[in-house]
């Protein structure tokens, strides 16, 4: 090391054994007595960075910031023929561009791990896993049916009966809870069974006008129904009972009457018509017939006694209507006369009445009796 002494008192042709003469930066003599590289930092005051002495062959660089190097291209160490130009701005690995700045390059058999894209066109990939994708659009979808795309971007049951090709019918799409309407014209058509479940509260409904074509198969047992229309039925098919119980109001076979007995006789009047009771029938066919009593005291001798049944209050009406019946004899003591079963075939609630008119001479008479009906339809 040359050192220059600019002091006139020193002989410079002397030899030197202390550096006491001598002025000297600080970390001189440190770096002097020990030269390493961390005296030598402490000793140079416009370093930058820290660290071991680095010289020119083979350098081992730790986290090194090497800001813009003027050299035309860098050796990647590890990496037989690997270069980053500088004037071409391209990275080349043994001779082969592998990336540049500007232009659109080729990456070959390359991974990369845990990339960020941004907005790149991806050409045709030879595989792909899009499960954590968004913002793909159902347009880009290969494959699909005609329509299909138009579905699924606008799901409505227009754009759905468009995309199939095997539907029957047309209209809205519905859900198991919805309600199913035919237009009129249109036919529900099943070609095995057709079947119709819910709870007991459900119900088939169909419109004024509306119909039912049911041809062959067992009905089960349904709830409730109206066979006003039907034809065909067999007499077998008719339900009868197996005991001693009424038929329900309102069905075949139900079942009134009215009794009067004795001791509730009704009082007469000689050739004047009385009603000894009756029955209120509600809309339908019935079949009605009675039967009256007479009863004698003080003597009395009676000449005649008829009864019948009538819609009509104590009014004889011109026989044989309401099955008119009567006895022409001198009668002495207690009668029966039984009216004909008469046919009423009501359309709404009616009143019909038991009636007697009788002739006697002398005493009092008095008439009870029996009035019953049935439906038939």
């Amino acid at each position: 090391m040359a050192i220059s002494i600019d002091n006139p008192d020193i002989d410079t042709d002397d030899d030197i054994s202390s550096w006491a003469l001598i002025t000297r930066a600080s970390g001189f003599d440190a770096f002097v007595a020990t030269p390493t590289s961390a005296n030598l930092a402490t000793l140079v005051t416009d370093e930058t960075g820290s660290g071991l002495l680095v010289f020119a062959t083979s350098p081992t660089l730790t986290t090194p910031i090497l800001g813009v190097a003027a050299a035309t291209s860098l050796d990647l160490a590890g990496e037989t023929g690997a270069t980053l130009s500088a004037a071409s701005s391209r990275l080349t690995m043994e001779g082969v561009n592998i990336v540049t700045v500007s232009s659109t390059d080729t990456l070959t058999n390359k991974t990369l791990t845990s990339p960020t894209l941004t907005t790149p066109a991806l050409g045709t990939p030879a595989s792909g896993n899009l499960s954590n994708c968004t913002g793909y659009s159902q347009l880009n979808l290969a494959n699909l049916g005609s329509n299909v795309s138009t579905f699924l971007a606008a799901p409505s049951s227009a754009n759905l009966a468009a995309a199939l090709t095997d539907e029957l019918g047309s209209g809205k799409l519905i859900f198991s809870d919805g309600t199913l309407a035919i237009a009129s014209g249109k036919t529900l058509t099943a070609s095995n069974t057709l079947t119709f479940t819910g709870t007991d509260s459900s119900s088939v409904a169909f419109g004024t006008g509306g119909t039912v074509l049911y041809s062959g198969g067992a009905l089960g047992t349904p709830s409730s129904g109206t066979l006003t229309n039907a034809t065909g039925l067999p007499a077998a098919s008719i339900v009868t009972t197996a005991t001693n119980d009424n038929a329900a109001a309102g069905k075949l076979g139900e079942y009134t009457e009215s009794i009067v007995l004795t001791a509730s006789a009704v009082s007469l009047t000689t050739d004047t018509a009385a009603n000894i009771t009756s029955v209120s029938l509600t809309a339908g066919d019935w079949d009605v017939s009675g039967i009256v009593w007479s009863k004698f005291a003080g003597g009395a001798t009676c000449t005649y006694a008829a009864a019948w049944v009538s819609s009509t209050s104590a009014t004889i009406p011109t026989a044989p209507a309401g099955g008119f019946t009567q006895l022409q004899a001198s009668i002495i003591s207690n009668s029966t006369t039984a009216t004909g079963v008469v046919r009423f075939s009501l359309a709404g609630t009616t009143t019909v009445y038991l009636s007697t008119q009788m002739g006697f001479a002398v005493g009092t008479m008095a008439a009870y009796g029996i009035l019953r009906a049935r439906r038939v339809r």
